[in-house]
């Protein structure tokens, strides 16, 4: 069990590994695209809202400090209006000392190129250019800076926007970002978990069962050989009459041991595959004659009466095994015999149904307890352990429903009415 515990570890841890990194490349990349749309969309709102201050600008003849005041509080900009180089007083009231050196560095950044563009500009009309700028602080600020006349007094303007908020936005939208991917990878962790260990139960079931099987396999076989060895032990020193015994003794058990050993390897042989059997038209009355005919001797030496009930009507043609149904029927009677009682009845019948045959093996014996009911089928089980002594290991009615399984039926078990046990065997026509 310690393989299938690192099996199933490590097939999760793979499968949770490889679906998380599909999950975060995916996110990442989503937010890669998300966080760009931000920034163009954020950068495109103040070019349009810095331009129409611009244009304002152009058109006044007077800049009014409360306007410029308003507009920067509004809008969280930063104004800066220069004449032949000198700050207007206008613009520097409300600025701090750091604002207005990265205003003057923004300037500086971009007179030049403002000065070339108005100089092939007709008719002086004001030239513009946008920017983004870093401040001592490593804040990011957009810019937009403007020259409204080249000549005889230049006048610039810059405007500023940080962009510190929308970085603020952008660091919680990863923090929830990264959040909700964590608790996906925990969340898939967790189904893969369960959803690994379902794909694993039948594969573990399997285990157990061929565990058990071998275990219960080796338990069947060391009771005889057990018996045999101590025979031949007991036999070397016996005279001839009671090494006559002894031989005896060796003899059935070595029956046993080969009755098992058959027995284990038809089921290696049948496992519910069709690979083992031979599939031809049969007569399932004929096959059901035959049986009773052959266990009646038995059941009358046990005082068992055997009742056969067959339909009236012409049976048609079941494509089956006969040799395995044959021996299916054997399983059933013999059961039926061993755990019934003296005076009681065991009846065979075949019904013929619309897409199926019903075959059913009816006694009033001892019965099967609701506790043993899902247990009857299985390999070496027994409700009553004693029956071993009698060469019954636990294997026939396994046998039996691996041979209804290769056949694509079902075969149940329910109480008899006032006593026993019904078996119903369930075949398709085709």
């Amino acid at each position: 069990m310690k393989l299938f515990s690192y099996v199933h570890r490590n097939l999760t841890l793979l499968f949770t590994g490889i679906a998380s990194l599909i999950l975060i490349a995916m996110s990442l990349g989503y937010l890669y695209m998300s966080e760009r749309e931000w920034h163009e969309k954020s950068f495109l709102s103040f070019l349009n809202t810095s331009n129409t201050i611009l244009s304002n600008l152009n058109n006044q003849d007077t800049i009014r400090l409360s306007w410029l005041t308003t507009i920067s509080e509004s809008n969280h900009f930063i104004i800066a209006v220069y004449d032949n180089g000198m700050l207007l007083s206008s613009s520097e009231a409300g600025l701090s000392e750091s604002q207005k050196k990265l205003a003057a560095s923004t300037l500086d950044a971009v007179k030049g190129s403002l000065t070339e563009a108005s100089a092939t500009s007709p008719d002086f009309s004001p030239v513009r250019k946008e920017l983004t700028v870093v401040s001592d602080e490593g804040v990011a600020y957009y810019g937009n800076t403007a020259l409204f006349k080249a000549a005889p007094s230049p006048l610039y303007a810059v405007i500023l926007y940080s962009t510190g908020d929308l970085v603020r936005q952008l660091s919680e939208q990863r923090i929830l970002f990264f959040a909700g991917i964590l608790t996906g990878i925990i969340v898939l962790f967790i189904f893969t978990y369960f959803f690994i260990g379902k794909l694993l139960a039948p594969i573990r079931e399997n285990q157990r069962q061929q565990t058990e099987f071998i275990a219960a396999a080796s338990h069947e076989l060391r009771t005889p050989l057990a018996v045999i060895l101590s025979s031949i032990s007991a036999y070397r020193k016996a005279d001839a009459e009671t090494g006559a015994k002894f031989l005896t003794t060796i003899e059935n058990e070595s029956r046993r041991m080969s009755a098992l050993i058959n027995d284990l390897l038809l089921l290696v042989k049948t496992s519910g595959s069709l690979s083992h059997f031979v599939m031809e038209n049969t007569e399932l009355d004929t096959l059901l004659l035959d049986a009773f005919e052959s266990f009646l001797p038995l059941a009358s030496e046990a005082g068992i009466h055997l009742n056969l009930a067959l339909p009236d009507a012409a049976v048609p043609s079941c494509r089956c095994d006969a040799a395995r149904i044959s021996q299916l029927l054997g399983i059933l009677l013999s059961n039926a015999i061993s755990y019934g009682k003296t005076g009681g009845y065991i009846t065979l019948s075949l019904r013929c149904e619309s897409s199926r045959f019903l075959i059913v093996a009816e006694d009033n014996g001892c019965g099967i307890s609701d506790y043993a009911k899902p247990h009857i089928f299985d390999r070496f089980y027994r409700e009553d352990p004693s029956r071993s002594d009698n060469g019954h290991f636990g294997l026939g009615l396994c046998i039996a429903k691996e041979i209804i399984d290769a056949h694509r039926g079902r075969i149940t078990v329910s109480d008899t009415p006032g006593g026993g046990a019904t078996f119903t065997v369930s075949l398709p026509h085709s």
